[in-house]
């Protein structure tokens, strides 16, 4: 039987005893110890007050309680810990000050925070479960990328249903030059990636019935991600599940609706999947096709996640100043692992820009309306949106002819499909040789 405390507040005259809970002052959100699954372990988490089932926060998940005999108290040096049966700290908020009159307080937001009972200065917490994120993140609650590893905050997820120990995934958010991503992890590899961020939203977000907006902070040396739903009385979650899946979930009243989820072991979901300087179409098969400036660099698994794609030319920077630019449509833009923000420039400003620099290989147009994007280097994990969610027009730099033709020509552009099918799927009974570039191919167009 689970007993209650009528207080949102832990104070050191009442420890909380396993069975009893702590519920926050508008009756949102409970803490209390849980057993999950068929585990019969304890563990000291948060749930919503009518979503029992729903556990947004665990305190000890690597180190459970053994038994029902579990407590939640005060240590002398006014830390909250969780004790066994034989006294033995189980778990620590570890603040290295030593507290005066602390109280841990369950607030509304779904923060449990220890403070000092005399202050008189708001929000003055000493230590708060938002900065320990579990597997969700909750409504203001903030996902923290910093210059400094030791003050970065992502999820992790649980290990399975029955065991919150830490998984082998993490949700962290990328930042780099004022542009952010999303990413989950599988250990130290990347498995998946929303964004980036272009003033409204995260590319490879849908956009409509969007009930929430996104929030994204930069200062000298952190960037901070939340969101906030338009609505008070709305709830709406971020998880990671334990096999690496991002949910964003809103409740019905009666069941959590999953608004989006990253799709796992989907062509072209998971991050990079056709390799650098491809773009990967789920619409269409193969799925994968060198850019413009590349080609395959063998015949073999064309198309396939294994092909690899070279340049078709060395890059030469004088040459490099006749470049064009090939447009792609509602496009997931790529990962930005070098990248520049300009936001007082114009569309064509921007690419003038982009061919001054070699090196450039795309641009696009912010959402906000002005100021762009210059992505440099090698192009990962470039794709095609599907049409219920809204991408970016991303201009992909291409080269001119190199046969003589002046740089002004207009060149016409066949992606990689036409060409398959202009040589039967490179068929051995159209190759007419070898060339400097690879093999040579009679090519049959229907005009």
């Amino acid at each position: 039987m689970e007993l209650s405390f009528a207080s949102d507040t832990l104070n050191v005259t009442a420890p909380l005893q396993d069975g009893e809970t702590l519920i926050s002052k508008k009756q949102t959100f409970v803490l209390g110890f849980f057993s999950p699954g068929d585990s019969q372990y304890r563990f000291l988490g948060m749930w919503y007050k009518n979503i029992p089932q729903t556990i947004v926060w665990v305190a000890n998940r690597n180190n459970p309680v053994k038994d029902r005999k579990g407590v939640l108290t005060f240590r002398n040096d006014g830390n909250i810990a969780i004790l066994d049966v034989t006294k033995n700290v189980i778990w620590s908020s570890n603040v290295s000050r030593l507290l005066k009159k602390p109280v841990a307080r369950l607030l509304d937001s779904g923060n449990f925070v220890l403070m000092s009972n005399d202050s008189t200065v708001p929000d003055n917490y000493l230590w708060q479960s938002f900065d320990y994120p579990s597997d969700t993140l909750l409504a203001d609650m903030n996902l923290v990328w910093s210059l400094n590893a030791s003050q970065e905050r992502y999820l992790t997820s649980w290990k399975s249903l029955n065991d919150p120990s830490t998984g082998d995934f993490t949700l962290k958010l990328d930042s780099f030059h004022d542009s952010v991503t999303l990413v989950t992890y599988h250990g130290s590899e990347k498995s998946f990636r929303f964004g980036p961020f272009n003033g409204r939203t995260l590319g490879g977000y849908p956009t409509q019935g969007l009930t929430f907006k996104i929030i994204v902070k930069f200062d000298k040396n952190e960037t901070y991600y939340t969101y906030q739903p338009y609505s008070s009385t709305q709830l709406v979650l971020l998880t990671l599940n334990q096999s690496g899946a991002v949910n964003r979930l809103i409740w019905t009243g009666t069941e959590w609706f999953v608004l989006y989820a990253s799709e796992l072991n989907v062509p072209c979901q998971n991050y990079s999947y056709c390799g650098s300087n491809n773009i990967c179409r789920p619409s269409k098969a193969p799925n994968c096709e060198c850019l413009g400036a590349f080609e395959p660099q063998s015949t073999k698994n064309l198309g396939t996640p294994s092909h690899v794609c070279k340049r078709r030319y060395p890059l030469d920077c004088e040459r490099a100043k006749g470049d064009k630019f090939q447009t792609f449509l509602n496009m997931e833009p790529p990962d930005m692992l070098i990248v520049r923000i300009k936001k007082d420039i114009n569309l064509t400003e921007c690419e003038a820009m982009c061919l001054t620099n070699c090196s450039c290989s795309a641009f696009s147009t912010l959402d906000t309306g002005t100021g762009c994007s210059m992505w440099f280097g090698d192009i990962i994990d470039f794709k095609e949106m599907r049409s219920t969610y809204q991408g970016q027009d991303i201009h992909i730099r291409v080269p001119p002819l190199r046969s003589g033709l002046g740089a002004d020509m207009e060149v016409p552009l066949f992606d990689f499909a036409t060409i398959s099918a202009a040589t039967e799927n490179f068929s051995e009974a159209n190759v007419l040789g070898v060339g400097g570039f690879g093999m040579v191919y009679k090519v049959t167009v229907h005009i």
